[in-house]
């Protein structure tokens, strides 16, 4: 429950700048040039290294490494660009493994090696047409000679995903040594090389409805003897790795995370698992919308007999846990030492004695953090951190937690953010601040616990925002998750409305003063809020689906089928599709809009925001489109950033009457 007050007035009263209009040092181009950030971090020896995005080259990611003498220099050529585009969204699109590098280059979507004796990147899989063969996930086979990862290709109207073997010497040879499910992910060649590990599904699943984990014999570039180790239709399996000469992995099948480790041979028979750490409320699973997600890593401890670091979402923030494990049966040590100063935790290594992983705060953007457990509680470093805005802290105070009734007799949960400027304060205010409701994407995603200058962008120029946790959010739990099934468009839409309600109810915001945000699937809530709602005042899309229908005929093959259980099967609860399709009922909305739109979004085509634009145009409803050339299902160019949030802005200021402070660009609202 949020409470009000807690404001200190301003030391010199004076006339009072108006909610909206603060000023802030959080510009547009702060924004674009804070999007520097680290995607993935691996250990490699001595040395790290990750990808760090660069906004002002239209979007490209660099790799760096990090030497043992802790020398930070650029590794990829200035002209590639370090991207998977598998499943579309991608991620892992790179690995490296004894100083060599193999990563997939989004110029022409080929993989390249990067060695030590290597004088310019060499090129391992043969060119074709745009997009006929696309890589991601890999590792390198134990003796180095092959690079095993996941592939997807054009096969005529379909595509087929399969786990090969590249061969890492040049020769262009690859070989398919997994094929058959739908999707494939985590190929992991075991360090002896003899086994090969990794997850699989089908449609109409999702990774996370249910997967199987698998382990075969891995010899010459072939897998046989395969068998399923765990899963199956209704289990998440999450993050396997091997340990030891066993194998673990996370499991959702007790309703919260459990992670389990199978030790000796997978392929022996008689082998079965036992429980490392049962967690009762809290979640080291998250979605896993692109590849490579590390939340747990394991390393040797001397007489101790190994230690586990593992990263845990509960209760809308995150925690790093550091612990010995015993051998034999049970769990690990449930007194492990927690790390909460940072909140969001990713891409755990082991390295030098400890964890190494990318960790964020309400304030701080990802840093690469060095944990180590020690008697007296962790030890902790940061490594590096990336170039950021030079922010005083006022600007960013800790969200505030909040849980708040919604429909069904449930709860649903979010994140609240006061209005913060060190020169501007709500003691000095008649009345309260708007606010701007915010519904992450996924929908099975979660708010956003490190540094989210979008958000603060907003909280400083004195609007409030709720990051809305709504039901189908992971971090809660298996059945907080599933609560989504069968309702979107709905409950999760409800649940930004009953925030939004409490909040204006509680003193915290204005009734009159409220409006909406969100991208992909949070663009769709805004949507269905907008027509089903008289709540808000105003509705703000970034690539939001407009047509789930459309969306089930068109679009790509990893969400084929994902609606079938937000929403039901496809064709035959079409009317079920057409109902809560925002597209046929753009006379419902009464308040302002601004969508913005990637003109090479292969998620949510451009054709779905033409659609609505020219429908809300023939309904003569106040709006303002912008259309941003070469930007896909996100905006990474800094040009498109800069103009995004300018709009954004600029819009909120002409509908809730308050004009910003600094060069803002104004946007055109047709019809206002």
């Amino acid at each position: 429950m949020v409470v009000g007050g807690g404001s200190t007035k301003s030391a010199t009263p004076g006339a009072a700048t108006p909610y909206g209009a603060w000023p802030s040092p959080i510009t547009p181009e702060s924004l674009a040039a804070g999007s520097v950030r680290i995607t993935t971090l691996v250990a490699d020896g001595s040395d790290l290294w990750w990808s760090e995005t660069r906004p002002a080259a239209k979007g490209r990611t660099a790799l760096m490494r990090r030497s043992a003498d802790g020398t930070v220099r650029e590794m990829t050529p200035p002209d590639a660009n370090v991207r998977s585009r598998v499943h579309s969204y991608g991620g892992a699109a790179w690995w490296v493994q004894d100083g060599v590098c193999v990563y997939s280059d989004d110029v022409d979507f080929r993989l390249r090696r990067l060695g030590p004796g290597d004088g310019r990147p060499v090129v391992l899989t043969p060119g074709g047409p745009d997009r006929s063969s696309l890589y991601a996930d890999g590792r390198l086979s134990a003796d180095g000679l092959w690079f095993v990862c996941v592939r997807e290709r054009v096969a005529g109207p379909e595509h087929v995903n399969e786990i090969v073997c590249v061969a890492a010497d040049g020769s262009g040879q690859e070989v398919v040594v997994v094929s058959g499910a739908d999707f494939y992910s985590d190929p992991r060649p075991s360090p002896c090389g003899r086994r090969l590990l990794w997850l699989q599904w089908n449609h109409p699943n999702m990774p996370w409805d249910g997967c199987e984990l698998h382990v075969g014999r891995l010899e010459a570039s072939a897998v046989s003897e395969s068998r399923c180790v765990a899963g199956g239709l209704d289990e998440w399996i999450f993050g396997p790795a091997w340990h030891d000469g066993g194998l673990n992995w996370v499991s959702d099948g007790s309703e919260w995370s459990t992670l389990w480790a199978l030790e000796g041979d997978p392929l022996a028979p008689g082998e079965s698992p036992r429980r490392w750490v049962d967690l009762g409320d809290g979640e080291i699973q998250t979605a896993p919308w692109i590849f490579g997600m590390s939340r747990h890593a394991t390393w040797p401890a001397g007489a101790a007999g190994g230690a586990l670091a593992y990263a845990v979402a509960r209760r809308g923030s995150g925690e790093l846990h550091v612990t010995g494990m015993r051998s034999g049966d049970g769990p690990a040590d449930q007194n492990s030492t927690a790390y909460r100063a940072h909140t969001s935790f990713s891409a755990l290594r082991a390295w030098q004695g400890g964890v190494v992983a990318l960790a964020g705060s309400p304030s701080t953007e990802n840093e690469v953090l060095h944990v180590t457990a020690a008697s007296e509680g962790p030890r902790v470093r940061v490594v590096y951190s990336p170039p950021a805005l030079d922010l005083d802290d006022s600007y960013t105070p800790e969200p505030e937690p909040v849980t708040f009734p919604t429909t069904g007799g449930d709860v649903a949960h979010a994140l609240f953010y006061r209005p913060a400027n060190p020169a501007c304060h709500l003691a000095d205010r008649a009345g309260p601040p708007p606010l701007l409701v915010m519904a992450h994407g996924g929908p099975t995603g979660a708010a956003r616990t490190s540094l989210h200058l979008g958000l603060r962008y907003w909280t400083s120029r004195g609007i409030a925002v709720v990051d809305v946790d709504y039901r189908g959010s992971t971090g809660y739990g298996r059945a907080y998750r599933r609560a989504l099934d069968g309702g979107w468009g709905v409950t999760d839409v409800a649940d930004c409305v009953a925030a939004a309600r409490h909040l204006a109810a509680c003193g915290e915001a204005d009734a009159d003063r409220l409006a909406i945000i969100g991208a992909s699937a949070g663009g769709y809530a805004v949507l269905q809020a907008l027509i089903d709602y008289d709540v808000f005042a105003a509705g703000l899309i970034r690539y939001g689906v407009t047509d789930p229908e459309a969306l089930a005929r068109d679009t790509h093959k990893f969400e084929k089928h994902y609606m079938d259980r937000l929403v039901g099967p496809y064709p035959q609860e079409r009317d079920l599709y057409v109902e809560r399709s925002p597209i046929h009922r753009v006379d419902r909305i009464s308040c302002p809009m601004l969508v913005l739109q990637g003109d090479s979004d292969p998620v949510v085509p451009p054709e779905q925001a033409e659609a609505l634009v020219a429908a809300l145009e023939a309904n003569r409803l106040p709006y303002a489109y912008l259309l941003f050339e070469g930007e896909a299902h996100g905006f990474r160019g800094s040009d498109a950033i800069v103009a995004a949030a300018s709009a954004e802005l600029s819009f909120l200021g002409q509908i809730f009457g308050f004009e910003p402070s600094g060069d803002i660009s104004p946007v055109t609202v047709r019809g206002l």
